[in-house]
C-alpha cells in the first residue's frame, strides 16, 4: 500500500534545483505581497501607522517560532516533505488574508506567512546547496540570493499593479497566490530528495519524501552532494559528513523531528560577522518594505500603491541584478564591499526624504539595493562556506534569524521613535545604528581574518 501512495521523484537533477529555486522564490514573493497594501488597510480598518507597522513586524513572529521549533527539521523529515507541509501553511496563510474583515486576522495571517517562509527557506536553501553541482557552493549561494531578491521584487510589483488596476484591491492578489502555491506544489511533489530518511519513517512522511517502504531515497543523499570540501575562502563550500544511517529506528516521529537551531561552539567567532551583516542589511530592506509607503505619501505626496510597488520593487531587483552580474569575488570581500555601502546609501536616502525628490530617491534606492545584496549574497556565502553538511540547515535556520529580526524590528522602533521626535530625526536614528553595525561588522570581520592567516 506503500508503494502506490508514492510520489516519485520524476525530476532529474537539474529540473529538481530549478524547483527548489522557484520554491524560494515564491514563498518569498508571498513575504512582501501586503507591502503596497498597507495604506489600504489603514483606510479600510482605521488602522494607525504604527499599527500598520506592527501588523508588518508580526512577521518576525513566525519567524522566531519556525526557527525556535523547527530550524533543522528537514535535515531530518527530508526536503520535499517539509517543503510541501510549508506550501500548505503559506495557503492557509494566503486564506487569511484573503477572507480578513478584522484587523486580528492580518496579525494571524502575517505570523502564519513568517511561519511558513521561516521554515521554508532555510529548507529550500539548504535544498539549492544540495542539489547544485560542484563541491563549490558559491553558486549555490548566488543562485539562493538572486532567486530570494527576485522573488521579494515580483511579489511587491505584482501586488502593486494588481492593487492599482485590477478589481478588489486586497483581494485579487491573494487569489493570484493561491494559484501559484498550487503550482509550485505541483512541482516540487516530483523533485529529488537529497536526505536520506529511515526505515521508521512515518509512512505519510515516506509518501512525499519518495521513499518505498523499506527506507530507500528517491535521490542521493545530502551528504554526497556535499563532499568534498574547499578550505579557501574564494570558493564557499561545505565540509563532509557521513551520509545519514539508514539503520532502522524505534524512536517515534515525533522524536525524530526535534527542533534544532544554533551554530556549533567552534564557529561562532566565525558566525558574528555574517550575521551583524545580515541583520543590518535585512533593517535597510524592512525599512523600505514597511515605511516607504507613507514616506511616499506623506513627503512626496504620491499615495498610490503602484508608486511604492514600483520603487520597493526597484531595490529588490537592482540586488538581484547585483548578485548576478557582480563579479565573483571571495565571500569575505562580497560582504565587505557590502557593508562600506551602506553608509553612503543611508545618506542618500536620508537626503531624497529630506528634499521630497523622487529623482533622488530612484537614485538611493538602486544604491540601496546594490549594498543589501553584496551584504546578503556575501553574508550567505560565508554561512555556507562555514556550515558543517550535516547541519547547514541549522545553521542557516540560525542565519535566517538573524535576517528575519532585522527585517522587522527595526521598523518598529523607527514607528515607536517617529511618535515621539517625527518621521526624519527617526530615520536619521535609523541610519545611525544601520551605520554602527556595519562598521562593527567589517572590524569583526577583519579581526576573523587576520586570526585564520
Amino acid at each position: 500500500m506503500h508503494e502506490r501512495l508514492q510520489y516519485p521523484a520524476t525530476l532529474d537533477r537539474r529540473a529538481s534545483l530549478v524547483a527548489a529555486a522557484v520554491l524560494l522564490g515564491v514563498l518569498y514573493a508571498g513575504s512582501t505581497l501586503v507591502t503596497p497594501l498597507y495604506p489600504l488597510y489603514q483606510r479600510a480598518f482605521g488602522l494607525a501607522d504604527l499599527t500598520a507597522t506592527l501588523v508588518y513586524a508580526t512577521y518576525v513572529i513566525g519567524n522566531l517560532g519556525a526557527l525556535l521549533f523547527f530550524g533543522g527539521v528537514s535535515d531530518q523529515a527530508g526536503r520535499r516533505f517539509v517543503s510541501l507541509a510549508v506550501l500548505a501553511m503559506a495557503g492557509l496563510s494566503t486564506l487569511l488574508f484573503l477572507f480578513a474583515e478584522y484587523p486580528a486576522l492580518l496579525f494571524v495571517a502575517r505570523a502564519a506567512s513568517g511561519l511558513c517562509i521561516g521554515v521554508g527557506a532555510a529548507t529550500a536553501t539548504a535544498w539549492i546547496a544540495e542539489l547544485h553541482p560542484g563541491a563549490d557552493k558559491a553558486g549555490a549561494s548566488r543562485l539562493a540570493a538572486a532567486v530570494n531578491l527576485a522573488g521579494l521584487a515580483a511579489g511587491v510589483l505584482i501586488s502593486g499593479l494588481l492593487a492599482r488596476y485590477a478589481p478588489w484591491p486586497l483581494h485579487t492578489v491573494f487569489a493570484v497566490y493561491l494559484l501559484t502555491l498550487a503550482g509550485t506544489a505541483a512541482w516540487v511533489a516530483h523533485a529529488r530528495e537529497t536526505v536520506q530518511r529511515a526505515q521508521s519513517a512515518h509512512p505519510m512522511q515516506r509518501r512525499f519524501s519518495g521513499e518505498s517502504s523499506d527506507g530507500r531515497s528517491g535521490g542521493p543523499s545530502r551528504a554526497s552532494s556535499n563532499a568534498p570540501s574547499n578550505t579557501s575562502s574564494n570558493a564557499p563550500s561545505n565540509a563532509p559528513s557521513n551520509a545519514p544511517s539508514n539503520a532502522p529506528s524505534n524512536a517515534p516521529l515525533l522524536g525524530e523531528l526535534k527542533p534544532r537551531i544554533g551554530v556549533p561552539r567552534e564557529l561562532r567567532a566565525a558566525f558574528v560577522a555574517p550575521a551583524v551583516t545580515a541583520f543590518a542589511t535585512f533593517a535597510l530592506l524592512g525599512f523600505y518594505a514597511a515605511l516607504l509607503p507613507n514616506l511616499l505619501a506623506r513627503d512626496m505626496h504620491l499615495s498610490s500603491p503602484a508608486w511604492s510597488a514600483v520603487v520597493v520593487a526597484e531595490l529588490f531587483a537592482a540586488g538581484a541584478l547585483t548578485v548576478v552580474l557582480a563579479p565573483r569575488f571571495a565571500a569575505h570581500v562580497t560582504m565587505f564591499v557590502g557593508l562600506w555601502l551602506l553608509p553612503p546609501s543611508l545618506a542618500m536616502l536620508l537626503w531624497a526624504q529630506v528634499a521630497g525628490s523622487l529623482a533622488l530617491l530612484v537614485v538611493a534606492t538602486a544604491l540601496c539595493g546594490v549594498a543589501s545584496a553584496l551584504g546578503f549574497r556575501g553574508s550567505l556565502q560565508e554561512a555556507n562556506r562555514i556550515a558543517p553538511a550535516s547541519q547547514r540547515a541549522e545553521l542557516l535556520a540560525a542565519w535566517l534569524l538573524c535576517c528575519y529580526s532585522g527585517n522587522s524590528l527595526p521598523a518598529v522602533c523607527i514607528s515607536l521613535l517617529a511618535r515621539r521626535i517625527g518621521p526624519l530625526w527617526a530615520d536619521v536614528a535609523f541610519a545611525g545604528v544601520a551605520v554602527a553595525l556595519a562598521f562593527a561588522a567589517l572590524a569583526i570581520g577583519a579581526c576573523q581574518r587576520r586570526r585564520a592567516r
